[in-house]
């Protein structure tokens, strides 16, 4: 019997990021009529390869954990393969069936049991944040804790500050992280892949990892159109997600997506790539469109294309979901729990700009409002005054960076940028603001690495005092992957070689909202080098970077390079210098990306007329 002309997929281009078992999901979906372009998102490390892995393995087969946390099924049966491939795997069960295991999900639980090792509890939510919960009551000060880890990036963990919040109740925490992943190679179909994303070419792009979720996000930042990419995610092109893990990294970005649910996957089998093919084919309706059904003239759709399903009431597009029939779908960003910001900022809300207008003053999350006589509406056609507002340095060659830093970036969009520091130095951001026309709406980009007391306090209130009537006040330049990728290059160009052991310094704060700011550049950092990125500052808090150095050399590494999280040259720099590593590279200072990055940050506050920062 002939396959029938007409298929529900039919008109759909669909993009596949898989790495493994791509073929089969590939097939899956051009059996439903869709067009499909694959190309693996990453490239995973063989696991016998794997030093890193091996190393952690040793020291608990050495000295055994109180605590074994199972994450997921497939890495922990992975590790156990990887562990027998070594000679291993009886030693490593001995040392581990002493322990209290605690597992994240039902895969993971599978994985225990068939290895011989019960759990001792795990939670119905399948919520790394209950784990936590449930780790930190029963206490864990003193305690050598085992975590499984799911493969991701810290960055794009579901959970990135989970090791953290342990090491801070007083555990002693042994990463296990298996199958850890490469970006795919550059200049090849992947990265046609994620132009293609950024050019709307795809009507939905379908993801079974998280990993694959980073490295389209962490390429599309390396090929300057993040936010084209996001902005086509948001609107025309859907991200279809094998789970909530996978969907998660992109609802912290604001991206709606499409999962399946839990006891429907379950009904499938075994395989994501049948779920995610099957979700991706599912009428939210429950009913087939007919290829001759007119209804694509009103809606915008080519013949035959059915509606994608899984848009809600969060987007704009979206249809009212009838839940009748069909494969059940559920919005991730529902299973989430709620929406997450993009570090970054970005469009359609999801950057939280500090708007300063005609408002009585609140704080309302990231984003401050002051007073002021009156609100001017923006129409993106009439002069706009820019302003750089930065912290200031002693040191002339600091100071001339930022000024040689905003020329730049004022060659860019062809209008002047005014520079401002809010300490050592003048002039201040509210002399530069008094002096402008106060007809023309002012922006000021605050030229800072993280959300601090300068961001939250110092510039509202220069902005408050400067009197004048219209300023928007963007987000600081980080935490942002731009900033990491120009911290990667700097890097690289200090002579950092994989398995150099990395410091990221900052200047340092004791704000704890600017702190986590830190510590998630640090996690973004560690994502690119592939090895865990140790924090250390300059100035406010601890460890200093001469100590963190210090503690690494005790630890055994040989090389250790630090990561100057700074703006610009000056004491802090210096301090750098002297802390006795083996490499530091420079400041951010006028690298290309910050360049690009300060140029977006003016472009997204509304300024339709300057040219976008290619």
């Amino acid at each position: 019997m002939n396959e029938p002309d007409w298929a529900p997929l039919t008109g759909f281009r669909v993009a596949v990021t898989s790495a493994r078992r791509a073929d089969e999901l590939s097939a899956l979906l051009t059996r439903r009529g869709a067009t499909v372009t694959s190309a693996a998102a990453i490239t995973m490390v063989p696991l016998p390869d794997d030093d890193q892995l091996r190393t952690h393995t040793a020291s608990l087969i050495d000295v055994p954990p109180d605590i074994v946390v199972a994450t997921t099924g497939i890495g922990f049966r992975g590790w156990f393969a990887a562990a027998d491939g070594w000679g291993l795997a009886a030693e490593l069960t001995d040392a581990l069936s002493s322990a209290r295991i605690v597992s994240r999900g039902p895969k993971a639980t599978g994985a225990l049991r068939a290895a011989g090792l019960p759990e001792e509890w795990s939670p119905e939510s399948e919520s790394s944040r209950e784990v936590l919960r449930y780790l930190i009551e029963q206490g864990v000060a003193g305690q050598r804790i085992a975590v499984q880890l799911h493969g991701a990036t810290d960055e794009w963990d579901p959970f990135p500050e989970f090791l953290d919040e342990l090491r801070a109740a007083g555990a002693e925490v042994v990463p296990i992280r298996v199958y850890r992943w490469h970006p795919a190679p550059r200049d090849g179909e992947f990265d046609q892949m994620v132009a293609g994303i950024a050019e709307r070419r795809f009507d939905a792009v379908s993801f079974t990892s998280a990993m694959a979720v980073a490295s389209v996000l962490m390429r599309a930042t390396e090929m300057d159109i993040a936010d084209r990419v996001l902005a086509a995610l948001r609107t025309d092109v859907h991200a279809m997600c094998v789970g909530p893990v996978t969907a998660r990294p992109l609802v912290r970005l604001g991206v709606p997506t499409s999962a399946p649910r839990a006891d429907a996957v379950g009904r499938l089998g075994p395989s994501h790539h049948r779920r995610t093919a099957t979700a991706a084919g599912a009428d939210r309706s429950g009913r087939r469109a007919h290829a001759r059904d007119p209804g694509h003239l009103r809606s915008g759709r080519r013949r035959g294309q059915v509606a994608v399903p899984g848009r809600d009431g969060h987007h704009p597009r979206a249809g009212a979901p009838s839940g009748r029939g069909g494969f059940p779908v559920r919005p991730a960003e529902r299973a989430a729990g709620h929406w997450h910001r993009h570090p970054c900022g970005g469009d359609r809300g999801a950057e939280a700009s500090y708007r300063i207008g005609g408002q009585e003053h609140r704080v309302d999350g990231r984003q401050a409002r002051l007073p002021a006589r009156r609100r001017r509406q923006r129409d993106g056609h009439g002069a706009m005054s820019l302003v750089l507002a930065a912290h200031g340095t002693r040191k002339p060659g600091g100071v001339a960076m930022i000024g040689e830093l905003a020329a730049r970036v004022s060659d860019l969009l062809g209008r002047p940028v005014h520079v401002s520091f809010v300490d050592v130095v003048g002039p201040t951001p509210s002399e530069v603001l008094a002096s402008l026309p106060t007809d023309c709406p002012a922006v000021v980009v605050p030229a800072f690495l993280a959300a601090g007391y300068h961001v939250r306090v110092d510039v509202p209130h220069h902005v408050a005092a400067s009197g004048h009537p219209a300023v928007t006040v963007t987000q600081p330049l980080g935490p942002c992957p731009g900033t990491v990728r120009v911290l990667a290059d700097r890097l690289t160009e200090s002579g950092w070689r994989p398995g150099d052991s990395v410091i990221l310094a900052a200047a340092g704060t004791s704000d704890r909202g600017a702190q986590s700011d830190l510590r998630r550049t640090a996690a973004l950092l560690s994502a690119v080098t592939g090895d865990r990125v140790e924090m250390a500052f300059a100035a406010t808090g601890a460890p200093s970077v001469a100590e963190a150095v210090a503690a690494q050399r005790s630890r055994g590494h040989r090389r250790i390079a630090v990561a100057s999280y700074l703006l610009a040259d000056g004491l802090f720099q210096d301090r750098l210098r002297e802390s006795g590593a083996d490499l530091v590279s420079e400041p951010l200072g006028t690298h290309p990306g910050m360049v690009r990055l300060i140029a977006n940050r003016f472009r997204r506050a509304g300024v339709l007329s300057l040219p976008a920062a290619a």
